[in-house]
């Protein structure tokens, strides 16, 4: 398996379940398992934003998964919730 973390920056009123469905919404796209895994929520007094941090774990059970493969998906991931979601990756 083959892990990656990926930390996004939120307005405070967006839901933390939000933005996990859809994360988990893109990787459905993907042939792969994956878990992912929230990390923290991390909130500076009197910030109107939030960073929130998911540790994401991939595994192919028809090969051997390489770097460029999971920067790829991480990439369309990471352009999936900043459209949809207004987040921005930290």
């Amino acid at each position: 398996s083959v892990s990656r973390d990926i930390t996004l920056k939120t307005l405070e009123h967006l839901e933390f379940a939000k933005i996990e469905n859809c994360i988990k919404e893109s990787l459905a796209k993907t042939n792969l398992y994956y878990k992912v895994v929230p990390v923290s929520i991390y909130q500076a007094e009197g910030s109107e934003t939030k960073n929130i941090s998911f540790h994401l774990t991939f595994e192919s059970p028809e090969k051997t998964l390489k770097a460029e493969e999971i920067s790829d998906i991480m990439e369309q991931v990471t352009k999936e919730i900043t459209t949809e979601l207004g987040v921005e990756l930290v």
